[in-house]
């Protein structure tokens, strides 16, 4: 995966977690999907692992001023600076 800026990450999130704070979006140079784990602070990168139970393996970890992140049953909020996401939650059946 090729370096990308946290917006951009952010910007091509599609899904979200809303209990664990897992967010996907998809890699603007490759097409492949990616996930991030987002905390009030911080943003770590790395992949979902479903053996035995979904966990998250962690590759890096960010930490970032003036970050915030609330979870919502519909979507997972994140504020930094003046920019604003709300990335939809993953539905069941999707």
């Amino acid at each position: 995966m090729h370096e990308q800026t946290v917006r951009d990450a952010l910007d091509a999130c599609f899904a979200s977690w809303p209990q664990q704070c897992w967010l996907a979006f998809r890699c603007p140079e490759c097409g492949g999907v990616n996930h991030v784990e987002v905390r009030e602070g911080s943003l770590v990168e790395g992949y979902l692992d479903g053996a035995p139970g979904p966990s998250f393996v962690i590759k890096r970890h960010v930490r970032l001023d003036d970050f915030h992140v609330r979870p919502r049953q519909d979507a997972i909020e994140i504020r930094n600076l003046n920019l604003r996401w709300d990335i939809p939650a993953k539905s069941a059946g999707r």
